[in-house]
């Protein structure tokens, strides 16, 4: 009895190995990463994360063309292409950043900005982009081991952006926004010491709209910034903090702060109201975790 049960288990762990390995190549071909079940912790709760697997990085303009090209334009499907366009035009809405008003005509469509972050695109599109990628894996992935790509809940951004960390406020841990040698971690809104005061209470407060002086290249971008251009957190995530906010599935949300906020506003558990196209906000997909993909010959 005890030798069958041996060999029964040596088995299991054989065919485990061998659903082990088309999974590894899936992981290695797109781009996704592997975030493991665990507990999320807030508010003096527990909340149980099933595993999932999350693109290690915000689509990208590049990304975001083969969509359109594939989906609607290789199609015929022009009118389908244009609705589903980014909104350049919000790149100059705002005369407060008119040195942005380039990026109006080039940052989708120039070759220089294809690892950039997409942008300006609505939520409606962005599930779009996660149904066509559904579409695509189950054309080169068996079909049956896959669930729908979907943009994540706040629960799971959330604690994927942590990395395995407990308790961290940003998704190297932190308090701090460099790293021991000064360099910021980060692609957000760096304030500078200079534009720092205290209140009446000694906490740190911005000063006068006046005196402000802009420090926007401080972390080596005006806007976005590609991406990758930072370490990854714990689970092999990059950018989540800072660079683009990224939409939720739960709601007109998106999480992590962006380019333009500032350091204490691209934290883990950092929400911004997300009701129509902006240049503030970007999204990656994610998939429940299935282990027995195989790639077809």
């Amino acid at each position: 009895m005890k030798i069958f049960t041996f060999f029964a288990i040596l088995g299991c762990i054989f065919l485990m190995s061998l659903h082990q390995k088309p999974y590894k190549k899936f992981l290695k071909n797109t781009g996704f990463v592997f975030v493991p079940s665990g507990n999320l912790s807030s508010n003096d709760k527990s909340q149980s994360i099933q595993a999932f697997m999350m693109l290690d990085h915000e689509i990208t303009n590049l990304e975001y063309r083969e969509f359109i090209h594939t989906c609607y334009l290789s199609k015929g499907d022009t009118l389908g292409a244009l609705a589903a366009l980014p909104d350049t035009a919000v790149w100059s809405a705002d005369s407060s950043r008119a040195f942005l008003f380039p990026l109006a005509n080039l940052y989708y469509r120039h070759p220089a900005y294809n690892n950039y972050p997409v942008v300006n695109v609505s939520k409606t599109n962005a599930e779009k982009y996660c149904n066509w990628l559904t579409n695509i894996i189950r054309q080169t992935y068996t079909a049956s081991t896959f669930n729908d790509f979907r943009l994540p809940t706040e629960q799971e951004w959330t604690y994927a952006a942590k990395g395995g960390l407990q308790v961290s406020p940003y998704p190297w841990g932190g308090p701090y926004t460099r790293n021991s040698k000064g360099c910021y971690l980060a692609n957000f809104n760096t304030v500078g010491e200079h534009n720092l005061t205290s209140d009446e209470n000694g906490r740190p407060t911005l000063v006068s709209k006046g005196e402000f002086k802009a420090d926007k290249i401080a972390d080596g971008a005006f806007a976005t910034c590609i991406t990758k251009s930072y370490p990854p957190n714990g689970f092999g995530l990059y950018d989540m903090a800072g660079n683009v906010a990224e939409m939720i599935k739960d709601d007109n949300a998106a999480m992590g702060g962006h380019w333009n906020s500032y350091g204490n506003d691209i934290q883990v558990t950092s929400k911004i109201s997300f009701d129509k196209a902006n240049p503030f906000v970007g999204f990656r997909p994610v998939v429940t975790f299935l282990k027995t993909a195989s790639k077809q010959d």
